[in-house]
């Protein structure tokens, strides 16, 4: 399976930034089935765990990939590191590879200009660390320190309005950097609303509702 990741790797980097569901699918289907085998084989967790959780997160970390298969790829991470052991979670994740791609996962989520994929990857970042350490590696994460700080804030039982802070406030700080919902603004294009007006209308009243917003209930549930 690693010599089809590398395949499915080098044609999500030829695809570029080009939409392409054809792509899309083809990656969500790569990951159902690494998903299913990490699933139905229980003695072989930690060999999948150790092939597979770095690469993934370098589809996510990378640039040049679509924005769209990295939302996809992402919640099937999430999905795996759901049911991952806690022995795997010490061994895998305090390694040097992974200690540097998840800094470039907190760079990710500076410069994704998505909402949904912020979340994910945050998400993400939770799911593999302790709470008690990511204060610890915040700073190496994140080299702003108002970033750091407000990531600090994220709490694992309170995650979902947490996180929904922590990405207000560092949204908010960066300004013309400041992502919102590829959804909202694929439909404000499907209705031909893409204007600079309604562009600007758009992001003044998204700003608004995510600082009123109470949210959902949070999805994010640790097993350690």
């Amino acid at each position: 399976m690693v010599n089809w990741y590398e395949k499915l790797k080098g044609i999500l980097i030829l695809r570029g930034n080009e939409k392409n569901k054809i792509v899309t699918n083809l990656a969500e289907d790569f990951f159902n089935v690494l998903l299913i085998v990490y699933d139905s084989r229980p003695e072989g967790k930690m060999e999948m765990l150790e092939n597979f959780v770095l690469r993934t997160c370098t589809i996510i970390t990378d640039v040049r990939i679509n924005i769209y298969v990295q939302q996809e790829v992402v919640r099937k991470l999430n999905l795996m590191l759901d049911s991952m052991p806690r022995d795997a979670r010490k061994k895998i994740f305090s390694t040097e590879e992974m200690l540097l791609v998840m800094s470039d996962m907190g760079r990710r989520i500076l410069d994704a200009g998505d909402y949904d994929l912020q979340v994910a990857i945050t998400e993400a970042l939770c799911r593999m660390i302790p709470e008690k350490q990511r204060r610890e590696l915040a700073c190496q994460w994140f080299s702003m320190e108002f970033v750091s700080n407000a990531f600090k804030g994220i709490k694992d039982s309170e995650f979902e309005t947490d996180c929904r802070k922590f990405l207000n406030q560092v949204n908010g700080m960066l300004g013309d950097k400041r992502s919102y919902s590829s959804r909202w603004m694929k439909i404000l294009k499907n209705f031909g609303l893409i204007s600079m007006l309604a562009v600007e209308v758009y992001l003044s009243t998204w700003q608004q509702i995510m600082q009123i917003s109470n949210g959902k209930q949070s999805s994010y549930q640790r097993k350690r």
